[in-house]
């Protein structure tokens, strides 16, 4: 092989190296450090009048993020209970909640809220 051509080809196998680590070094700080997340939203508890109303909601982020939460894109699961319609609001109340559920995002099949209403 000629001079040149060695050259060439360590060239090629330095870049292909290169690529290879940056792209290994944005998956694992994006996936193995936490910092993709899937939606989620915290509740307080009426457990008198068996409610949950909406205190913080958090959209996600990375591959997991959404710009906006629906009602209709929520399911409730191990449980009962009547949703609000429309987006997610701080201050929406949740009502007739069974003593304990959770709700699930359908859109990335997350649990977005698990609640216990036992005294």
């Amino acid at each position: 092989m000629k001079k040149k051509t060695k050259i060439i080809l360590a060239i090629a196998v330095v870049l292909i190296v290169v690529v290879f680590v940056f792209v290994y070094i944005q998956y694992t700080s994006q996936y193995c450090n936490g910092l993709v997340s899937a939606p989620f939203i915290v509740c307080s508890e009426n457990k008198t009048a068996d409610t949950l109303t909406v205190n913080q909601i958090d959209l996600g982020h990375g591959g997991e993020h959404v710009d906006v939460l629906y009602w209709e894109d929520i399911e409730v699961i191990y449980g009962n209970a009547t949703l609000p319609s429309g987006r997610v609001e701080l201050g929406d109340v949740i009502t007739n909640c069974s003593k304990e559920g959770s709700l699930v995002y359908r859109v990335t099949d997350t649990i977005l809220c698990t609640w216990y209403l036992e005294e």
